[in-house]
């Protein structure tokens, strides 16, 4: 009997009172088993291997619209989730019930959180989202592997978003190749008492960044001025993102993504020169609040991104 193979399936997660099947264009569960080799009394092998226990996450890539609406910027508490892994039979995706899934365990829960975002020219915006699996008790694992389960159903595709330009002052600065991002908010996974795995966790921190690529240095530079630039509330840098419209699949200004900075900096690498291709710059942005609690970059969807002259 030869092996079964798998491939992707979708998401289903419960937060709060909803319960929602997500698109994903990739997903992973890393098992994050802890172990190290013991040595003692001047051996020159070991003589055990430790296994204290494990921290187990799963990291998903997924269209960056209903990403945000799902999680937001902040910290989610994740009640229920299913990975689903797609059997194949007879050469194509089997219809049955014949499918298997990473699942959350009974009083398990998942501290979730969008880690950052990217998108390229013709390419599409995707947010990485990363779920962390705390367990019910001291040595029950949070995620286990079932089987004979049925592919969950999708509502319909999810809306689609591109590259858009970049506003700094109230002015397109053209040329932008690539954008992308980090929250930078570092998820402190807890295990103490002996236990084998993590039921508290805890994000302290997030200091949001953007980063830009940008094919027009010379504008960048003139833009920017030779230490970058301040935001300071009357200064602002607007990042787009461009809707593919649901309707034709043509990219459109038209409900499209804002991200806004409002107070912080923008700043630039340098130039970059090489044989065969065109100069380049890369932008770095920088966000911070007066409160030092709310976020510094604020999302706001269904927006109409400017035209570039």
């Amino acid at each position: 009997m030869p092996a079964n193979i798998y491939s992707i399936g979708a998401l289903t997660l419960t937060i709060g009172v909803s319960t929602v099947t997500l698109p994903v264009e990739s997903w992973g569960f890393s098992a994050g088993i802890i172990e190290s080799t013991h040595f003692h009394s001047g051996n020159m092998s070991p003589t055990a291997i430790t296994v204290p226990g494990a921290n187990p996450r799963v990291v998903a890539s997924i269209p960056f619209q209903i990403a945000f609406q799902t999680f937001g910027l902040g910290m989610a508490q994740v009640t229920s989730f299913s990975a689903y892994l797609s059997r194949f039979e007879d050469y194509t995706r089997d219809t049955g019930a014949t499918h298997s899934r990473i699942v959350l365990g009974a009083g398990a829960n998942m501290a979730a959180q969008i880690v950052g975002w990217s998108v390229s020219v013709d390419g599409v915006l995707y947010a990485i989202v990363e779920f962390a699996a705390l367990a019910a008790d001291s040595d029950t694992a949070p995620l286990t592997l079932q089987s004979s389960v049925a592919l969950p159903a999708l509502s319909g595709s999810p809306v689609l978003h591109s590259l858009g330009p970049i506003v700094v002052n109230g002015a397109i600065i053209p040329g932008l190749s690539a954008s992308g991002g980090q929250i930078n908010g570092s998820l402190d996974v807890r295990r103490s008492d002996g236990d084998r795995y993590p039921r508290v966790a805890a994000r302290y921190q997030i200091a949001p960044s953007a980063g830009l690529d940008h094919a027009d240095p010379k504008a960048v530079l003139t833009a920017l001025g030779v230490l970058g630039l301040s935001l300071d509330g009357a200064v602002v840098c607007e990042i787009y993102f461009r809707e593919y419209n649901p309707t034709d699949g043509i990219i459109r200004a038209a409900d499209s993504i804002r991200l806004g900075i409002a107070n912080g900096r923008i700043s630039y690498s340098g130039v970059d020169n090489r044989n065969g291709s065109v100069s380049s710059t890369a932008m770095t942005v920088q966000g911070i609040v007066a409160d030092g609690d709310s976020n510094p970059f604020i999302v706001t969807t269904g927006v109409t991104a400017p035209t570039v002259p």
